[in-house]
């Protein structure tokens, strides 16, 4: 996300950053460090940006240089509509559509030519299934046309010095045993094809979220995702205890919510390497540490919404 602004901009530029949550934020904050000036599109937490709104923001701010968003807000498990953001971005600007994509690459449809998207970013620690550890990013003709521009300082970020060793290799020492472990989740997907990988986050998101409402908890997002869910937690239940309490007595590690959702929700992730039988041994455990049992039947409706052979990462 630095690397992204401090080659695409300059000091004193205009920049769009839509802010949902904590992540909109980090945008924000980066920016503001390098010298821009940022303009903040708002939205409430648990909701996606407001078309019409974003529209008139975009027609009020004819010199801006870049539009900074996410594609999921992971702090909120929203999804933005970010095909329809980029339209309008490049309809009334000549802005760049900077995108951050950690939590929705390898999870939902993000075609960068298609779309209109000039920087994408993700990293190894989501869909990818690895651990945390490599960060990569697409960028548009448009965008490395910009790098050649700013004005920004930078060394280990710096665009034009990595496209020249790229893609050979990298300018300074790699995670090697990363990459290697990256290629062969590549091929994973390939052999799956990204269509069944995506599907399959989708039917996880979709049990998730049945199965969260059977146990009578709500879907904190407007605009949820295929990648995480937000579950709101009941007033009485006291949020980081119960979190506490499935990672030391069941080993399982769920998110819980950031400032003002801090206590209130869960986030569950649901990409990757999770097995039918992960997700019926956490709704078993939320259950217990809600002091519930599960409702008849419950193992049927979550397993009618999954299927083993569609677990493309075994």
């Amino acid at each position: 996300m630095e690397s992204a602004v401090v080659n695409s901009l300059s000091p004193g530029d205009e920049v769009l950053c839509v802010n949902g949550g904590k992540f909109g934020e980090r945008w924000e904050k980066i920016a503001t460090a390098y010298g821009m000036k940022v303009i903040s599109f708002s939205t409430g937490w648990g909701q996606k940006p407001d078309l019409q709104e974003f529209e008139k923001q975009l027609k009020n701010s004819p010199k801006v240089k870049a539009v900074l968003t996410q594609a999921c807000e992971t702090s909120t498990a929203t999804v933005f509509p970010v095909r329809e953001m980029a339209a309008l971005v490049h309809k009334h600007t000549a802005a760049l559509m900077i995108v951050d994509a950690i939590t929705a690459m390898g999870c939902m449809d993000l075609p960068m030519d298609a779309w209109g998207l000039d920087v994408v970013v993700a990293g190894s620690q989501k869909a990818f299934m690895l651990p945390a550890g490599i960060g990569f990013i697409g960028l548009s003709e448009r965008a490395q046309k910009a790098a050649t521009l700013s004005r920004c300082p930078k060394f280990y970020f710096d665009w034009k010095e990595e496209l020249k060793v790229y893609p050979k290799t990298t300018r300074f020492s790699s995670p090697n045993s990363m990459i290697v472990a990256l290629a062969e989740v590549l091929k994973i997907f390939e052999t799956a094809g990204m269509a069944g990988v995506k599907n399959r986050c989708a039917a996880l998101a979709e049990a998730t979220r049945v199965g969260a409402r059977e146990l009578g908890l709500e879907v904190y997002s407007q605009s949820p995702s295929a990648s995480v869910t937000a579950l709101s937690l009941p007033s009485d239940v006291q949020g980081e205890k119960l979190r506490q309490w499935l990672e030391d007595e069941r080993h399982i590690t769920v998110m819980g919510g950031q400032d003002q959702l801090k206590g209130k929700v869960l986030r569950v992730g649901h990409m990757g390497a999770i097995t039918d039988q992960d997700m019926m041994f956490f709704f078993e455990a939320l259950a217990e540490g809600l002091q519930k049992k599960l409702p008849p039947h419950f193992e049927e409706k979550i397993s009618s919404l999954l299927h083993p052979s569609e677990e493309y990462f075994l």
